[in-house]
């Protein structure tokens, strides 16, 4: 209802704008529609890339983690990066990756949120993919109890050590 109230106190702020042009009123009326529209059918999509993002950010805390030993992170972060696209299923389907690489894939965050997409783009309803995205999620609180552990850890440990880097 709060987003109903929303659009239509937009659409009637667009309306003030009436007399600008023709066009501007044109498009006054047709945004809110077109706005409303995308909004509705995009909503399932935007809630699986949430989570996916989510899940992403426990792997950015252990790379953070390694971050307060190591020198050059970047490296780390291109490195995972390029396993995320082999592994996850972003650039070669896990159907075709051996036995052993998706024993790891589906351990991997961004997995199921891609076949999540890759569903719902396929016209699968929410309810359809409810499944994935509760697993990502759970890979998700995995991972980021896993990389606050590693963080504090290591902060621990460079401090006693005198060991933290300093960019």
């Amino acid at each position: 209802m709060r987003a109903l109230r929303l659009i239509g106190i937009g659409w009637l702020y667009q309306f003030k704008q009436l007399s600008r042009s023709s066009f501007d009123s044109f498009l006054a009326i047709l945004w809110p529609i077109f706005f409303a529209t995308v909004a509705f059918f995009m909503f399932p999509i935007a809630l699986v890339i949430l989570v996916s993002s989510f899940s992403c950010t426990g792997l950015g805390l252990i790379c953070a983690a390694a971050g307060l030993r190591l020198r050059e992170t970047a490296v780390l972060n291109n490195i995972i990066f390029g396993l995320l696209l082999i592994f996850t299923g972003a650039n070669v389907p896990l159907d075709e990756l051996p036995g052993w690489m998706q024993w790891i894939s589906n351990r991997m965050p961004l997995t199921h949120g891609i076949e999540a997409a890759r569903d719902l783009a396929d016209g699968a309803s929410l309810g359809d993919v409810s499944g994935l995205k509760a697993t990502e999620f759970t890979i998700g609180v995995v991972y980021t109890i896993v990389g606050y552990q590693a963080l504090r850890f290591m902060e621990r440990s460079s401090r006693k050590r005198a060991s933290i880097q300093i960019a």
